[in-house]
């Protein structure tokens, strides 16, 4: 199987920034591992970008290469 590498940054909910990055074999486990933060996994499936409540912030997800 391909190793997908994420990279996530965002808000939290003390307004600070935070990036994170996982390896992991599939996108949707991938998202649904940060399913605190994901308002739309459709979305973020599609777009390639996790979005979640306003009052977090935006988070971005970025596909890197397969490893």
């Amino acid at each position: 199987m391909i190793k997908y590498k994420y990279h996530i940054t965002g808000i939290n909910l003390a307004g600070k920034q935070f990036e994170s990055e996982c390896i992991d074999y599939d996108l949707i486990y991938a998202v649904q591992k940060y399913r605190k933060l994901v308002y739309s996994i459709d979305t973020a499936v599609k777009k390639e970008q996790v979005q979640h409540d306003a009052k977090v912030g935006i988070v971005d997800m970025q596909i890197l290469k397969p490893q």
